[in-house]
């Protein structure tokens, strides 16, 4: 009897005082270690909030931690998570913004040529493995990296346990390493005040430095080719296909290529590469079969809610010029959406590639019941190659491969400030990589692939983008990179490098070079002119 009333204490005590079991406090000091303890921003000493027990921080970080990696938010340390928080893994953080002291970091390197040497090689062919996985970079950005003996700017390491900086050994690393198992290498970023980062990998790892996948051993090429990109200032992101993907094992060393994303990302810092491409290719991107499915009736006919349909897409398209619902870009194909009608269109050549216009639910079969005659919806590309389509108060997010949800959000299960009543105008990807949800005619909010708002801040369109009226009804991405704002009956063009509108023009599908016969030779010559100075080719000198 004594022992259960002690038993009963103790598990009273724990609850009223927010005391951690030891099995809790393995995982609080887990989640601590990679950003998902929200720390107490007004302390600057990094001690937790004397606001909240341990007990609610450590089911805070564990709800931080699920909505990271998209799993069900349960603040409960269930199978899933614990099994994913055990997976080998890079030792870098996931959330800066949790940390009570961000690191003081740049985003790039302002270098030409990046040197780099190997100080402790416990693996025949390690330099080797090191050449290859910095190739892996080099083929895509403006950037050259040179094996040196001496004035290295990434130096690379095996370590062990609690170490010091290769550099200083009377300095001790930031992140520690932890023998066989969870953590398998570190790396630092770009620093604003010095010219050398260094690369940890775990020397009690047991490494695989061959071009097969060995079951029990690790990769050391696909481990390099992520510190590297952390090296290089990319963080981690939760794409399964990226390489920047913080737990190992996602991605096969066989068949391994960059992702689209992480080629994008890593251009964003250092421009495109002037070299060609030989080797090392970029992920193929999911493809649509530009036949309409079996499933799609082509017995279509014309009525009051649907476009006049006639022989040619072309003629189709420019019947409904004007009122087109939206467009978006991908994979060198133009699609055009109006109401609940889509076009397939050949982006270089302009030409219809599906003969008539099919139904967005015979095309995406999941949306069946979902978007209904008339519903108001907006439709985009997200950053990681997936449909986003906003359907009244509900995100879905579809495969595009294999035309499946993956995703699907309401309003109320997100914390981004949207309610039912929210009008969603148009989603963005800009071309620094954040997506963008326009709403309400007047605001954008910024959010993540997993549509989580971490800056916390939603802000009007003009105080975003200068020089935008302050109300819009629709906005698209063009070709060009420039943001297309529907101002009633005006498409208000928009540079975000500039960071200033560069043209204003009638609602049109001629932004997208689909030249209806109406247009006049004008229009036609005008769009010539603007295409020409947004990729700053030279004026022919008879215009």
């Amino acid at each position: 009897m004594k022992v259960l009333l002690l038993i009963l204490w103790m598990y009273m005590l724990r609850h009223i005082t927010g005391l951690l079991t030891e099995h809790e406090v393995e995982i609080y000091n887990i989640l601590d270690k990679y950003g998902y303890i929200r720390q107490d921003a007004n302390a600057g000493t990094g001690k937790i909030s004397v606001h909240k027990t341990e007990n609610e921080m450590l089911r805070d970080g564990i709800n931080n931690f699920q909505k990271y990696f998209n799993l069900p938010i349960t603040g409960q340390a269930n199978f899933d998570t614990l099994e994913l928080l055990w997976t080998p893994r890079c030792g870098n953080v996931d959330l800066f913004e949790n940390l009570s002291s961000k690191p003081i970091t740049t985003r790039r390197w302002n270098l030409s040529t990046l040197r780099w040497n190997v100080y402790t090689s416990s693996y025949p062919g390690f330099t080797t493995v090191v050449e290859r996985a910095f190739n892996v970079w080099s083929k895509y950005i403006n950037v050259k990296f040179e094996r040196t003996f001496a004035g290295a700017n990434i130096l690379i390491g095996f370590l062990s346990k609690n170490h010091t900086c290769i550099r200083n050994s009377t300095i001790y690393c930031r992140s520690s390493l932890d023998g066989k198992g969870r953590v398998l290498a570190h790396a630092y970023y770009p620093h604003i005040k010095k010219s050398k980062v260094e690369i940890h990998v775990d020397l009690d790892e047991d490494w695989d430095i061959t071009n097969t996948t060995i079951e029990g051993k690790h990769n050391l090429f696909l481990v390099m080719v992520h510190e590297i990109g952390h090296a290089l200032g990319l963080h981690h992101n939760v794409r399964l296909n990226s390489v920047m993907h913080p737990i190992y094992g996602n991605i096969n060393i066989e068949n391994f290529t960059l992702s689209r994303e992480d080629i994008y990302n890593i251009q964003q810092l250092y421009g495109n590469s002037t070299e060609s491409v030989t080797t090392t290719t970029v992920n193929p991107t999911p493809t649509l079969n530009t036949t309409p499915p079996a499933y799609i009736t082509h017995s279509l006919t014309s009525t009051s809610s649907t476009p006049t349909l006639s022989n040619l897409a072309h003629a189709e398209v420019c019947d409904v010029d004007n009122k087109f619902s939206g467009f978006l870009i991908y994979n060198k194909q133009i699609y055009v959406f109006y109401k609940q009608w889509v076009w397939l269109i050949d982006l270089k050549t302009k030409k219809p590639i599906w003969s008539k216009p099919v139904n967005i639910v015979d095309w995406i079969r999941p949306l069946r019941g979902v978007l209904k005659e008339d519903d108001d919806y907006v439709v985009s590309i997200g950053p990681n190659g997936q449909f986003i389509f906003i359907i009244r108060d509900t995100i879905y997010i579809i495969e595009i491969a294999s035309i499946t949800i993956r995703y699907k959000w309401k309003f109320s299960e997100t914390d981004l400030g949207l309610n039912d009543q929210s009008k969603v105008r148009g989603v963005v990807t800009s071309n620094y990589g954040l997506t963008y949800i326009f709403f309400d005619d007047i605001y954008a909010i910024g959010v993540d692939e997993s549509f989580y708002n971490r800056n916390k801040i939603i802000t009007s369109v003009v105080d975003l983008f200068p020089g935008m009226p302050t109300k819009f009804n629709g906005v698209y991405k063009t070709p060009d990179g420039l943001l297309n704002f529907i101002v009633g009956d005006k498409i208000i063009r928009y540079d975000e490098y500039l960071k200033e509108v560069t043209d204003s023009l009638d609602k049109s599908l001629f932004i997208l070079g689909i030249s209806c016969p109406y247009k006049s030779l004008l229009d036609q010559l005008k769009y010539v002119l603007s295409a020409i100075i947004s990729y700053k080719l030279p004026i022919p000198a008879e215009y």
